[in-house]
């Protein structure tokens, strides 16, 4: 019984967790996007995407390297 509250409140806890940090990294982008792409057009936006994929691929990479 112990042990299906406790995973209960760590799958509450994930989701939480979610929905403070991913959702609205996932919305800044989103906005961000259409606006780069209403004002500036498609090669800015293309940049942008690119440009966080790398720094994403970059911080996964070096965060993996054990010290």
């Amino acid at each position: 019984m112990f042990a299906l509250s406790r995973a209960v409140r760590n799958l509450e806890s994930g989701i939480r967790f979610g929905m403070t940090h991913f959702i609205p990294i996932i919305t800044e982008f989103t906005l961000m996007s259409a606006l780069m792409w209403a004002y500036c057009g498609p090669i800015y936006v293309l940049n942008l995407a690119l440009m966080v994929g790398a720094y994403s691929t970059f911080t996964k990479i070096l965060s993996d390297v054990q010290y």
